[in-house]
């Protein structure tokens, strides 16, 4: 096979070329974040749907002792007992776990296990989305 002549060889720029024509034609991506003072699209309100499944699990537990003990998690009621005492103190910033067990609102009450949900909220960056809504199924 034939060498290309010299002449017929397109010259193709160093790789300092390449970078230093880039580096002083495209701004940086925080350069644009500093200058660019338009307003974001970003809602205001957002408003996340949760659609659980049709029905429960007939063959669950019933309440949070036993789901624990099904699940092979004991850790759970405590869970709940803190999870509602944070719901129910917002504005205590205490750790939750220095907070005796015994100050937690308890739950007895029955409960229901659903083995599927879907989920829809808004996702800044899923740019493929209808306005930025995202769905997911649990």
């Amino acid at each position: 096979m034939d060498r290309p002549h010299e002449q017929d060889m397109i010259a193709q720029p160093s790789i300092e070329e390449l970078t230093a024509n880039s580096a002083s034609t495209e701004p940086s991506a925080a350069s644009y974040e500093e200058d660019s003072a338009e307003p974001l699209d970003i809602p205001t309100f957002i408003k996340v749907h949760i659609m659980l499944a049709q029905a429960p699990q007939q063959k669950q537990a019933r309440n949070v002792a036993d789901l624990a003990t099904e699940l092979k998690l004991p850790q759970i009621p405590i869970i709940l007992h803190q999870f509602l005492y944070q719901q129910t103190h917002a504005d205590d910033n205490q750790e939750l776990d220095l907070i005796p067990i015994n100050e937690c609102p308890p739950y007895d009450g029955k409960i229901s296990v659903f083995n599927s949900a879907s989920s829809t909220f808004y996702a800044p960056s899923d740019l493929s989305g209808i306005h930025r809504m995202h769905r997911e199924y649990i």
